[in-house]
């Protein structure tokens, strides 16, 4: 064998296996396995390096891309690394839609914690496990608000109405 060809098959060695570890690190996906990594990515921080990111608009739309094209593959169970806080409460619900539409046997596998929305995100699939020193956390969303008296008052009412929903979604998954 001449180096050249040696040169061709070790670069398509490389670029194969190269390939699951790029989809795994640049789109959070092993579409052989069926895994999706839901996780914080600290290029989205919003304020220092320091910060733990969270749910926010790019998760939940590489998630929702990522869930879809596993349930178009095949109907084989998908398993979800999730490992984040907190975060918004807009896409951390679509997030937990997604999952609850997905025709698919969906397990979630929390690392380190599942709190705030990620602890509502887990409850929407058909079976939760959580690793053994993760821990699990809820609590009322916290709320600030500027503006006019009426945006201050529907502010309120749409805290009021995500609290009932977030108590609903609880009490569903532990019945």
């Amino acid at each position: 064998m001449n180096s050249a060809s040696g040169w061709e098959i070790d670069k398509t060695i490389r670029y194969a296996s190269n390939n699951l570890v790029h989809d795994v690190h640049e789109h959070n996906i092993d579409l052989k396995a069926n895994h999706i990594f839901l996780v914080g990515e600290a290029s989205y921080a919003t304020s220092t390096d320091d910060d733990e990111p969270g749910v926010e608009y790019l998760m939940a739309s590489r998630f929702i891309k990522n869930l879809n094209l596993l349930m178009r593959k095949s109907s084989d169970p998908i398993l979800v690394h999730l490992k984040t806080c907190g975060g918004s409460w807009q896409e951390g619900m679509a997030i937990y839609d997604a999952i609850k539409s997905c025709p698919n046997p969906l397990t979630i596998l929390a690392y380190a914690e599942a709190r705030s929305m990620s602890s509502i995100i887990l409850q929407a699939s058909d079976k939760r496990v959580m690793m053994p020193h993760a821990k699990f956390m809820f609590h009322q969303g916290s709320v600030t608000q500027t503006g006019t008296v009426k945006e201050f008052l529907t502010e309120a009412e749409q805290c009021k109405m995500e609290d009932t929903i977030m108590i609903g979604i609880y009490t569903e998954a532990m019945e």
